[in-house]
């Protein structure tokens, strides 16, 4: 039988801890996270990690399982994850499943493609070039490919050009002979709704408190570790930033700023994700316990639509 998982999703500064914790309380669930940031050690600040009092009252499962120089990819995260969501079903407890990290969450549902780990000698050389010769690239060598990606996303374009050069393959031919299949569950998603002025209001005075409680310091404690930080760990926003500014005084006055506009941006990126999932969208400003009630009520409602063969759909509250 599948297991279920109910998945608070939204984006950044959204209240996914907060309700998570609530949730998984009254469920008496485990909480797996779903974040390629909040499993480094030493980066607690500035990926908004749980306390460790908060911790300490609901089991939390992939964090601080990484130091801050090893790689971690969807591929890591699926394998964990599998492992965990069954440990946690066969004690007996429900999932709560949350993280800012959308690509972990539709690869542990959908299934994830092994190909070739990343080359950063190849990547960095695609880097360099403009979108138009890239797309141009891939339509030569993987045209299959690039009638599926927009000229535009140069993420993906980069890297089914990283996965032909590494591999003599295209992408699509390998991800047809190298994905791993999904889990067997029943995901339901459930996200706190903010008007937009809203939420950039609580991200801006997230990055205010996290630069007060000491995001500077944390930075400089992780550039001086033995080993030089992962690309993701030190690409993190709140981080790369930080960096920069460390090693240039002169954007050190225009750093809260900066981190602000990439941070909204952030979260523009992760609301295009989500709009994949079938998301039940509830209104934040109905308060937390009503909010946390209506969840519930949904989440029970959902687990008998599931036994009697039905479906609830997308929507909003």
């Amino acid at each position: 039988m599948a297991i279920p998982l109910l998945i608070i999703s939204g984006p950044t500064a959204s209240g996914k801890t907060e309700l998570s914790l609530a949730l998984a309380k009254a469920l008496d669930a485990e909480i797996l996270y779903a974040d390629s940031m909040t499993i480094y050690k030493g980066m607690n600040i500035g990926t908004a990690k749980p306390s460790l009092e908060e911790r300490s009252l609901i089991p939390h499962h992939l964090i601080d399982i990484r130091d801050p120089w090893q790689a971690y990819s969807a591929g890591d995260f699926v394998e964990e994850a599998h492992r965990i969501i069954l440990q946690i079903h066969e004690r007996g407890k429900k999932v709560v499943l949350t993280g800012g990290t959308t690509l972990y969450i539709k690869s542990l549902l959908e299934g994830i493609f092994t190909g070739p780990p990343a080359d950063w000698d190849i990547r960095k050389k695609l880097m360099e070039k403009d979108p138009q010769s890239l797309y141009q690239e891939l339509c030569e060598c993987d045209p299959e490919s690039a009638a599926k990606v927009s000229p535009n996303d140069s993420r993906r374009v980069i890297r089914s050009l990283e996965v032909y050069y590494a591999s003599g393959v295209p992408i699509t031919q390998l991800r047809k002979e190298n994905t791993k299949p999904p889990g067997d569950y029943m995901p339901f998603f459930l996200g706190m709704e903010w008007d937009r002025p809203v939420l950039y209001q609580r991200i801006e005075q997230r990055i205010d408190r996290m630069l007060a409680q000491g995001l500077i310091e944390e930075t400089r404690n992780l550039l001086q570790l033995p080993y030089p930080l992962s690309h993701t760990a030190s690409k993190a926003i709140g981080y790369k930033e930080t960096i920069e500014a460390l090693h240039d005084p002169a954007k050190m006055p225009g750093l809260a700023d900066q981190i602000k506009i990439n941070t909204r941006h952030f979260a523009k990126h992760q609301m295009t994700w989500l709009r994949r999932f079938p998301i039940q969208w509830i209104q934040a400003t109905l308060g937390k316990d009503t909010v946390v009630q209506i969840c519930l009520e949904k989440y029970f409602s959902f687990i008998k639509l599931q036994a009697a063969g039905k479906f609830l759909q997308a929507g909003s509250i």
